[in-house]
């Protein structure tokens, strides 16, 4: 069954949003990290939902899910700013900066102790190359 829940929207970037990177980091150098993401701060220069909203929206789906979903597997689907910024928050890491952007289409595994609700990452960020979908080659 297919469950919709906006709180697995991706980030809201405000006026920002549909703006090319280029553009914007030519005005705001400062909003970005040496990587190229946008730094913890940079709605001080925006009109966008902070790192702290986004994660806030998210730890709330994720305790309903963890106590709804006992003994299930659930997979969700969404983009990368809110999946990086979950697996930040679930594994309870210092920052966003310290998680990797996500490949399209790549895989997380994150398991749950239904006892103590724990959660444990078993792998981040893999994917499978698409030559397996083609015809052998006679």
């Amino acid at each position: 069954k297919i469950i919709y829940d906006d709180r697995l929207k991706e980030m809201n970037y405000g006026n920002w949003d549909g703006k090319p990177a280029a553009e914007i980091h030519a005005k705001y150098p400062q909003a970005f990290d040496d990587l190229g993401y946008f730094t913890e701060n940079y709605s001080d220069y925006c009109t966008g939902e902070t790192y702290r909203q986004l994660a806030d929206r998210l730890m709330d789906f994720w305790h309903d899910l963890v106590n709804k979903h006992v003994n299930e597997s659930v997979v969700l689907v969404f983009h990368g700013t809110a999946s990086r910024s979950l697996v930040q928050n679930i594994l309870e890491s210092t920052g966003i900066s310290k998680i990797g952007e996500m490949q399209n289409a790549g895989v997380t595994n994150i398991s749950v102790d239904d006892t103590s609700k724990k959660a444990f990452l078993r792998y981040y960020n893999r994917s499978a190359p698409c030559d397996f979908f083609l015809e052998p080659k006679s």
